[in-house]
């Protein structure tokens, strides 16, 4: 089943009632997302159709009074419709299903049709359309995060938004009925669906009024099923067109709530740090400077229900993690995180992309204090650099995995510090700058040589949201995922900075 909220639209045309029935009894539409909107025996009704619906796909004899199939195909494409079309013909037609490939044509069947072969194209239809619309969702993301105000202004006109004042809505979601139910909740404001990958969806809306109470209380009526790990993140609203990229962001960052609640929810970013976050991250330091291990154990436990119970957010989650590793690197490393470098500052994108969710993140912090890890290094061991090279080798084949470097650490019996320095010595940069080198140079590959989406190249790198990919990608390589495509060799991009 594909995800999104709205189905591929079809229009078939043939000049014999039979083949129409036929055709709607040997393609399974409703199974993989597309929709019969209109069907004739009359190819110029059939272009009268095209023309004010501009249906997603069209199936069409090759052999019909008034106009031909290609005939057909020919006038659709000087009208600038872009349409898909499946051409349907006998053996004596071949040659003219062979004609239609060349006017672009997607793919033909011959008569008698076949009920695997049709599916099978269905599914490579499907496949096809899913990603040109991935693609323009890439180009129009990019166009909002780039473009100048004119040029964003038209691109908005085109997709029905013509109000000035904006809003979004980023959406994380378990099943489709998800994205479609919240598709349903704004059908009612001007707004247009991008789609950020398989089960998230952005929506920016146009309208004078926020959104937020509606969305909240459409959530609160909803079944549960539906409710179940339903997520979504909305921004304040902004009357600058330049600034939805921004509310794109907050949006985001309010979705990831889903890294503090159980359940879903509808979210908004928290401007400030909330009090008694504060207070309990200075408890916390206090006893970690103190050295109170216990104490900390103690105090990290409670963590995500206080969070819970506190209606934090993600700013709260990045507050709480930059603190603590701030005053563990005072304390053991000198301030520095040098031979600690999973103990880095992160933004709230590292945090979801390292750590499952805030028991998982606390847990760690845990695990690195009861440690009580010593910032000097242990005497050199002549069986280490084996066991080392053994450890590279397992991460340049598992690189695309969830990779932590103590685990590794003790997998081959190195002291964790000490692989750190190793790391530094003999590969010149640190873990993290390591494992990302070989997924940034994987999925600069992966652009100009596959035609994976860039939501696919982002999960077969490892990573678990396009948005934080595409900063990783963006800082690597100086150019967006999207416009590295459109470079296809990208002879000035090629190797990235590593």
């Amino acid at each position: 089943m594909k995800w999104g909220c709205d189905m591929y639209s079809v229009l078939i045309v043939d000049d014999e009632p039979w083949i129409l029935k036929g055709i709607r009894s040997t393609f399974k539409w409703d199974k993989l997302g597309f929709q019969v909107i209109a069907e004739t025996t009359d190819s110029l009704e059939a272009f009268e159709i095209i023309v004010r619906q501009k249906p997603d796909v069209i199936l069409t004899d090759i052999r019909m009074p008034e106009l031909s199939g290609i005939e057909l195909m020919k006038q659709c494409r000087e009208q600038g419709i872009r349409s898909e079309f499946i051409i349907i013909s006998g053996a004596s037609d071949f040659h003219y299903a062979q004609e239609s490939i060349r006017l672009g044509c997607f793919d033909y069947l011959l008569k008698p049709l076949q009920f695997e072969e049709a599916e099978a194209l269905l599914e490579r239809l499907l496949r096809h359309l899913e990603r040109a619309r991935h693609q323009r969702d890439m180009d129009f993301l990019d166009t909002l995060n780039h473009g100048e105000d004119a040029i964003i202004q038209e691109l908005l006109i085109s997709r029905g938004i013509m109000s000035a004042t904006f809003q979004t809505v980023y959406l994380s979601a378990t099943i489709p009925e998800q994205l479609e139910q919240a598709a349903a909740w704004v059908e009612n404001v001007e707004h247009i669906l991008v789609r950020a990958d398989p089960n998230k969806m952005i929506i920016i809306l146009s309208s004078s009024e926020n959104q937020y109470p509606l969305l909240a209380a459409q959530y609160e009526a909803a079944s549960p099923d539906i409710k179940d790990r339903f997520y979504l993140g909305v921004s304040e609203t902004s009357s600058s067109r330049e600034e939805i990229s921004k509310l794109i962001e907050e949006a985001h960052v309010a979705m990831h709530s889903s890294f503090i609640y159980l359940t879903g929810g509808v979210y908004k970013q928290s401007k400030e740090i909330h009090t008694a976050i504060r207070k309990a991250v200075q408890v916390i330091c206090a006893a970690v400077h103190h050295s109170s291990p216990d104490q900390v154990s103690i105090l990290l436990n409670d963590i995500p229900e206080l969070f819970r119970k506190e209606g934090a957010g993600m700013k709260d989650a990045v507050y709480l993690w930059n603190q603590i590793i701030s005053t563990f690197n005072n304390k053991y490393n000198g301030g520095e995180v040098r031979f600690h470098e999973e103990l880095s500052f992160m933004d709230y994108g590292a945090l979801v992309n390292k750590f499952e969710n805030l028991q998982e993140l606390c847990e760690c912090l845990n695990h690195f204090i009861q440690s009580d890890i010593e910032s000097t290094l242990p005497e050199p061991d002549p069986t280490v650099n084996e066991n080392f090279k053994e450890l590279l080798e397992f991460v340049n084949l598992h690189y695309e995995e969830d990779l932590h470097l103590r685990e590794l650490s003790n997998k081959f019996y190195i002291n964790y510090t000490y692989c750190c320095d190793l790391f530094q010595k003999t590969a010149k940069v640190t873990f993290t700058d390591y494992v990302t080198r070989l997924r940034m140079k994987k999925a600069g590959r992966l652009l100009r040589e596959s035609d994976l989406t860039i939501s696919e190249i982002c999960r077969e790198t490892g990573y678990k949201d396009y948005h934080y990919f595409n900063k990783v990608f963006k800082k690597w390589y100086g150019i967006t995922p999207t416009n590295y495509k459109k470079s296809q060799t990208a002879p000035n991009y090629g190797e990235g900075r590593g």
